[in-house]
């Protein structure tokens, strides 16, 4: 039996920013005003909201004449249950609403109460916002016809730019085809993730094998002997460190790190066993002030450079 179809909430949001133009920015400041504006076309109709362009001639559209805030619905629909974002958070109607004084529709919400309220022919008015900035939100909602704010005088600019938040939220639910395809995805990545745990054991392995081998040899030799086979490790880890970088594998890079550091350390035991412990002392010393200095007048920007080389490696395989 095949496995009931995959679905997940997805919620999309962003914030639409736009240049309004000449003619939607009257419009825009009209709102902010208390004012409704229509345009006129070549066949002498005013459309509410305007047009940019006259859909007969196609030309700019420039006349803008003032409209009444008060009209009658000409169509509507009833909300039982708002959603977030809507212009209101109670069972509202939406409604088509042509203006006196325009011969196009406007669509928006009706404050009615109830659903019994509300009839095709109803006389509504606009109740505007209390705080207004130019956006087709300065018009709270429609009311039962009652008497209209006046206009409000205003000395601010123009309004040139609208900001509009966009959101949805649904739940999305895959196709039967979609889901085995998702699922096969997400077994395949199953599958991946275990063949590469079992392969960066196989390189840990070969890297200990490898360098563990020289390092060994190096440590139960004397003299010269072992000296070579400090060299011969450093080289063998310098290689390894470099082919993780170049192939951006966290194994080789510090296994070859590590080793590259034995090494060093133990070609540097017997020329620290000859040399005198007190001029040893008097380095170690000038070494630790040195280290200090640098990370007092570097820190933020070894800070900042440790966590670059940390989120990059952290990137590897």
């Amino acid at each position: 039996m095949d496995a009931p179809p995959l679905s997940a909430p997805l919620d999309v949001g962003f914030d639409y920013t736009r240049s309004l133009g000449p003619v939607l920015g009257r419009f825009m400041t009209g709102l902010r005003d208390g004012r409704v504006l229509g345009g006129r076309t070549a066949d002498g109709r005013i459309h509410v909201p305007p047009l940019e362009y006259d859909p007969v001639t196609h030309d700019p559209v420039t006349e803008l004449v003032e409209v009444a805030t008060t009209g009658t619905v000409t169509s509507w629909t009833w909300t039982d249950r708002p959603l977030d974002g809507q212009p209101l958070d109670r069972p509202f109607g939406w409604a088509l609403i042509r203006l006196d004084g325009a011969d196009t529709a406007l669509l928006h919400a009706v404050d009615a109460g109830q659903r019994s309220q509300m009839r095709t022919g109803m006389r509504v008015s606009i109740r505007w916002a209390a705080s207004r900035s130019g956006h087709i939100r300065d018009i709270e909602c429609f009311e039962p016809a009652g008497v209209s704010a006046p206009a409000l005088e205003s000395d601010e600019d123009p309004v040139t730019i609208m900001t509009t938040p966009i959101r949805l939220a649904y739940t999305h639910t895959t196709s039967p085809e979609e889901s085995r395809y998702l699922l096969a995805l997400a077994e395949g990545q199953r599958r991946f993730q275990g063949r590469r745990q079992l392969s960066q054991v196989i390189e840990a392995g070969a890297t200990m094998l490898l360098l563990g081998v020289t390092l060994g040899q190096s440590l139960r030799a004397v003299g010269l002997e072992s000296q070579l086979y400090a060299v011969l490790l450093c080289g063998q880890a310098l290689a390894l460190l470099g082919y993780g970088v170049l192939r951006k594998l966290r194994v080789p890079f510090f296994g070859g790190a590590a080793f590259f550091v034995a090494g060093v350390l133990w070609l540097s035991v017997d020329p620290l066993m000859a040399a005198n412990k007190w001029v040893l002392l008097g380095i170690l010393g000038l070494l630790l002030v040195g280290v200090y200095v640098l990370l007092e007048r570097r820190q933020e920007q070894l800070a900042r450079a440790g966590r670059a080389w940390v989120e990059r490696v952290s990137g590897w395989g």
